[in-house]
């Protein structure tokens, strides 16, 4: 994405990938990074947010410190 910086692109397909894996935190954080870009900041911290306080799989553990 960065490389790119298609950004538009970037944000179409992790909203996509948002709405079929809502129970992995990285679509969140994806999409958030994606908007960051394109100067979307509040929708940006508010996707982090639910990364931080949400309840994710014992797999993620520690989400929150990358978030």
């Amino acid at each position: 994405m960065d490389q790119a910086k298609e950004y538009d692109l970037a944000e179409y397909f992790f909203r996509k990938v948002l709405d079929l894996r809502k129970d992995l935190p990285q679509s969140y954080r994806d999409l958030a990074l994606a908007l960051e870009e394109k100067k979307k900041f509040k929708e940006s911290l508010d996707l982090l947010y639910k990364v931080i306080s949400g309840s994710w799989d014992g797999r993620f553990s520690e989400i929150e410190v990358t978030a």
